[in-house]
């Protein structure tokens, strides 16, 4: 059975008709049938054909106007006319509107069969190329990347709308443009010497890296993947070419390598001697400058060693060995280390990947000597101070108790040699101001006695207080300002714990033993 196909049979002759229509049905067709001119167009209006058979000779004159109403409701569908009266005007009439076959009543049936069968092949065959245009031209305008078609002088033939808005341009602009217009000046021999392999033969596809200039002037990064396509004779036709816009991670590489960039020299900077360890060989992967002078050798005899046989010439991990204790900890681990005249600060920290295991150890060499030092020579410093303090300490617990003695002894030689000579005199009949006298001694004895925290002069003040003297008579007695008389009676207030409070200073210090 023959692939189902819609044939529509246009006759006014219902025999002719019916006896076309059995036998297509026969064959495995659909048929359409319509007696005349307008009721054709009408059925075609409505439901498209694969292949039209149309009488062309008909009352109503309408054959021609079928054919063309057929054609422009389906451009694929192929129309054979048969007519009774065969005229060279009507069959080339029928040919110039896309007749596919003119075939002259009375048809023999085989004949009819057999163009009818070439004409649905050519329908399908229409169809599929149709379809494949389709499926291309919706490739081509909606892939994610640029495409476009460049004849072998390098002329832009057809663009996608990516690669306009890639480089910046509209379609129509593109396509007015060769390759090299919209070229970076540095990569024209590359496209150049790129176009030139291909048309010579020497490569059938391309594939690489490239620089655009965009309209707005600045560079875009694209990854070209080119091939060529040839006619029969092998002659170049044209190139079809993808080009993915890969600006974005070009960025991304430019920033990584700054960033590396940065690191390096970040590294290089550190004043510290910093090494990365292969924590399954316990080898050195990677130094910095610092380690170079901190070992006094180069790159290559520093990499691929241990930590261990560099600074101290030992094959095995030394005792308290920071990057052993790491490994077993997973923590950071120090550790202070004599080495010769110097001193150093080991720090290792662990590098984990992500799950947490330990795959590196980040190595630390530190020199501490000038710090060491200082610290000794303060300790040092600090036990001569200690000692000096220690004696100094003695001497002042001497002192004191020297002074303490020889306070006692005054003391004692006041009250043993003076005060009973005073007590004679105060026995003796004296006029008002020998006796005012004497009181002002025997006070002021007491004072001296007294062990209150006074100066001379408040000592002294206080006596002339407690005999009930003014300031103003205080101020003539001992030769000071009345206001100066203040600012000791408020010192004495002060030393007394009287200050700001209503308690009266000659009652108070007569109130002292």
């Amino acid at each position: 059975m023959k692939t189902k196909a819609s044939i529509l049979i246009v006759d006014n002759d219902l025999k002719a008709r019916e006896t076309l229509s059995d036998l297509l049905a026969a064959n495995g067709y659909t048929t359409i049938v319509a007696d005349t001119g307008k009721d054709a167009i009408q059925k075609v209006l409505k439901a498209p054909v694969s292949v039209a058979v149309i009488d062309l000779k008909r009352e109503d004159n309408l054959g021609i106007e079928v054919l063309k109403k057929i054609k422009v409701r389906s451009p694929e569908a192929e129309c054979i006319v048969t007519t009774a009266h065969a005229a060279l005007s009507s069959a080339i009439d029928a040919i110039n509107h896309d007749a596919f076959a003119y075939v002259k009543k009375p048809y023999n049936i085989e004949q009819l069969l057999s163009t009818i069968e070439r004409a649905i092949k050519k329908n399908t065959t229409f169809k599929e190329l149709r379809e494949d245009e389709d499926r291309f031209r919706n490739a081509f305008e909606n892939a994610n990347d640029g495409v476009c078609l460049v004849d072998p002088s390098g002329h832009f033939i057809k663009v996608n709308q990516r690669m306009g808005d890639l480089v910046g341009y509209s379609c129509r602009e593109l396509e007015s443009k060769t390759v090299l217009d919209v070229t970076h000046p540095e990569d024209i021999g590359l496209s150049k010497g790129a176009i030139q392999r291909v048309v010579s033969g020497k490569k059938d596809h391309l594939f690489f890296e490239k620089r655009y200039i965009h309209k707005q002037g600045h560079t875009v990064f694209g990854m070209v993947s080119s091939s060529m396509f040839k006619n029969t004779e092998g002659t170049p036709l044209y190139f079809i070419s993808h080009v993915h816009d890969i600006s974005e991670r070009k960025k991304i590489e430019h920033d990584l390598q700054q960033s590396k960039r940065e690191w390096e020299n970040t590294f290089d900077a550190m004043s510290d001697w910093i090494c990365m360890i292969n924590i399954k060989h316990r080898r050195i992967m990677r130094t910095n400058t610092a380690g170079k002078k901190f070992l006094g050798k180069p790159f290559e005899d520093i990499v691929g060693q241990t930590c261990c046989r560099l600074i101290h010439g030992s094959k095995d991990m030394i005792s308290g060995c920071p990057l052993k204790k790491m490994i077993s900890s997973g923590k950071r681990e120090e550790l202070l280390l004599a080495a010769g005249q110097k001193w150093l600060t080991v720090i290792v920290d662990p590098v984990k990947n992500e799950k947490g295991e330990i795959v590196g150890a980040v190595h630390v060499v530190r020199d501490v000597t000038e710090k060491k030092t200082a610290e000794i020579e303060i300790e040092n410093k600090t036990k001569e101070l200690e000692e000096m303090n220690s004696a100094l300490e003695v001497l002042l617990r001497k002192r004191a108790k020297d002074k303490t003695e020889l306070e006692e002894k005054v003391l004692s030689n006041v009250k043993n040699l003076i005060q009973p000579y005073l007590r004679k005199l105060q026995k003796i009949t004296h006029n008002d101001q020998q006796a005012t006298y004497l009181r002002l001694i025997e006070s002021n004895f007491k004072d001296i006695l007294s062990p209150l925290p006074f100066t001379p002069t408040e000592i002294k003040m206080s006596s002339l207080i407690k005999n009930g003297e003014t300031n103003k008579e205080i101020a003539q007695i001992l030769n000071i300002s009345i206001k100066t008389v203040e600012f000791h009676r408020d010192n004495i207030r002060k030393k007394l714990g009287l200050k700001n409070k209503k308690i009266n200073l000659r009652s108070f210090l007569l109130s002292l033993p």
